[in-house]
């Protein structure tokens, strides 16, 4: 900022010494010009109390006049750059007439006595020089002398630019080029500065992606190591269950061809149902393993549609006839109806007694509420707002509380119990695809499961239609 600056003002300085040197010597203008400036320094001395014999010999050396005076009101020299002009009386009339009038008076004419200049003798009595009279405060003036023949001489000199002028151009010149230097470097300096916060902002974002993508790498490879880790697990598991069925059919078939004929009729009996359990437990599994296979593959999709309750509930009671009913008729049952698919329903219901069977527990009954009983341990779906809820409950051993929330993931088993790990997921599949929720409570003394299936229409609304 402060180059430019000092260009301006080499500019300024080389136009005022031009317009200096170019203006005609002995114009009256510059005589007004030096009288103003000579007037101000000399009472600016006398307002501070000072001699003026000091002052009056700086404002000669700074001026282009030859000798300076102090003219009293009577016109007498009180004091003068030259020494001989001290006590002298004005008699030319003209500058008489400044004086007295209080005017600025300009003449030529000649010496009334020798200027002095440092003691010496420059003009002679009756040199024609300029005289220049210009009035101060307390009756004084300022008397100026110019010599004519340096004033012509001035005045003489060619016109044009002059080589001072030239010199502060040219400083000027040097300062603007600097000052564009500077602008330009500062401005090349401000793109590579933003392009390099542009190529920072740039790999920063680009560290973060790449953090980003190492964290999902460590996520997928922490996935597939657990991934890895379940297939090892469900290819051993699949391979002890399905083994140990399709063992004993295997070995009862061996049985009964080779000793079907000395066998009795009770042994018999009991290896061809060990036989018929086995070969329904492998149907199971695979069956199970099918399901999960085609919902992981398809997905599923039922078509629900308004169903009375009471025929969902009687299909649910014959899909499994080893679970008891509390009650047949739930309050209310008959005036009910289901937004569901009860073959589906009533394969959900089966699908959780079995598990309550498999796992410990000898008595297992069905019972309908209106309402959800107790406080959930456990939720799968979302529970309808209106909706009728169908409990599975059995007097097994429970389910322990750290293993209840993964026990409808894939592949769950608890313990070393029976099983694929298949069923509870496959009920929270078809749970979802129903719309409907199952909400789960244990403890030492049983389990209680409660399926939530959605009313096809409002309580309130039902009650006002009839």
């Amino acid at each position: 900022m402060a180059t430019p600056l000092v260009a301006v003002v080499f500019i300024g300085a080389a136009i005022n010494h031009q317009r200096a040197a170019d203006r005609p010597i002995g114009e009256g203008q510059l005589f007004l010009d030096d009288a103003a400036y000579a007037s101000a320094r000399v009472m600016d001395t006398m307002h501070d109390g000072m001699e003026t014999d000091p002052a009056i010999r700086h404002v000669r050396n700074q001026l282009t006049v030859e000798a300076l005076a102090i003219i009293d009101g009577s016109g007498t020299v009180t004091s003068s750059t030259s020494q001989s002009l001290i006590g002298e009386l004005l008699t030319n009339g003209l500058l008489q007439f400044g004086p007295f009038d209080r005017r600025f008076v300009v003449v030529a004419g000649p010496l009334e006595t020798e200027l002095q200049v440092d003691g010496v003798a420059e003009w002679n009595e009756g040199d024609v020089v300029y005289q220049a009279l210009h009035p101060l405060e307390d009756g004084a003036s300022l008397l100026m002398f110019y010599d004519i023949s340096e004033l012509l001489e001035r005045r003489a000199l060619a016109q044009g630019i002059k080589s001072f002028t030239l010199q502060l151009l040219g400083l000027a010149l040097f300062f603007a080029i600097l000052s564009a230097g500077l602008a330009f470097g500062r401005a090349r300096a401000w793109r590579c500065h933003e392009q390099l916060e542009s190529e920072s902002e740039f790999l920063r974002e680009r560290s973060a992606d790449l953090e980003r993508h190492n964290a999902r790498l460590d996520e997928a490879l922490a996935l597939s190591e657990e991934t890895n880790r379940v297939r090892a697990e469900f290819v051993l598991m699949i391979n002890h269950e399905l083994r140990t069925p399709l063992t004993g059919v295997v070995t009862g078939a061996e049985l009964l061809a080779s000793d079907g004929d000395v066998m009795s009729h009770a042994d018999r009996t009991r290896l061809l149902d060990d036989i018929v359990t086995d070969g329904h437990r492998l149907k199971e599994m695979i069956g199970q393993m099918l399901a999960v296979a085609r919902v992981e593959n398809r997905g599923l999709n039922f078509d629900l549609s308004d169903v009375p309750a009471a025929d969902a509930y009687r299909e649910i009671l014959a899909r499994h006839p080893k679970v008891r009913a509390v009650f047949d008729r739930a309050a209310g049952l008959d005036d009910a109806h289901l937004r569901t698919d009860p073959s589906t329903l009533a394969q959900v219901a089966s699908s959780l007694a079995d598990n309550a069977f498999t796992h410990g527990a000898d008595d297992v009954w069905f019972t309908v509420a209106d309402s959800l009983p107790f406080e959930p341990m456990q939720e799968v779906g979302r529970r309808p707002e209106y909706g009728l809820f169908i409990l599975i409950c059995d007097n097994g051993p429970g389910i322990e509380r750290e293993f209840l929330p993964r026990a409808f993931e894939k592949f769950e088993k608890f313990s070393r119990t029976a099983g694929t790990g298949l069923g509870l997921y496959l009920v929270a599949v078809m749970i979802d695809a129903l719309g409907a929720s199952l909400s789960v409570t244990t403890s030492a003394a049983g389990t209680i499961m409660a399926i939530g299936v959605p009313r096809a229409e409002i309580p309130e609304m039902a009650e006002m239609s009839r």
